[in-house]
């Protein structure tokens, strides 16, 4: 499992996880298509939840593979793509569960957001944000719970409409635990060139800079 424990240091790894995560989110934005054509524009910042999360991964792994680090990105990122790719398991294996199948579309997502989970955690094992950070994905996080069922019934559709209160309380319970992850893991000192190829450009200290 070493390379895979490597991904984040390995510029050539970074780089291909930036055209993945690019398709995937422009696929993410797609599906989310028909909900955001029968929504106001002014809320349409908070209707796409998993594809903005791995968007700003996206954008967080382009800074790296520049050398640069935008910590305000990786917040973020982490955050939410540890929550939204944990509800999305979650709820179509209640699907599955409670129907006694699967479409193909909801295996897909399914493993693709498993993906995006992964992702958080490991490089969430290298790459420390830091408070400030963590702060905005956690109200980021927040927010988008407040306007999906609360406020705004903005919601992601869902496979099975009558699994409303249960889809409500797993993002829930799922941004208190990405949030908690995220202070505990991002607490460690460890340094995000340590052994195997860097990422990037790097400065004196042998660390990606600083994005201003």
């Amino acid at each position: 499992m070493r390379w895979l424990f490597d991904v984040p240091r390995n510029r050539s790894w970074v780089l291909a996880l930036v055209g993945v995560n690019f398709l995937g989110s422009l696929y993410g934005f797609y599906w989310y298509s028909p909900q955001l054509a029968s929504t106001p524009w002014w809320q349409w910042p908070v209707v796409p939840d998993s594809p903005s999360a791995s968007f700003f991964f996206t954008l967080a792994l382009a800074g790296l593979a520049l050398g640069r680090r935008w910590r305000w990105l990786e917040g973020l990122a982490a955050v939410n793509l540890m929550k939204y790719g944990l509800w999305t398991v979650v709820i179509f294996s209640q699907f599955a569960w409670v129907h006694g199948w699967l479409p193909a579309e909801g295996l897909l997502l399914a493993l693709s957001h498993a993906g995006m989970a992964l992702e958080s955690w490991l490089f969430l094992r290298v790459y420390r944000p830091g408070a400030a950070a963590g702060a905005l994905g956690a109200s980021w996080a927040l927010l988008n719970d407040v306007t999906d069922y609360l406020a705004g019934r903005l919601h992601p559709t869902l496979p099975d409409p009558a699994a409303l209160p249960f889809a409500r309380d797993a993002a829930l319970l799922l941004s208190i635990f990405s949030i908690f992850y995220f202070w505990a893991v991002a607490g460690r000192r460890v340094s995000p060139v340590a052994g195997g190829r860097p990422v990037s450009l790097v400065g004196p200290a042998g660390a990606p800079r600083e994005g201003r």
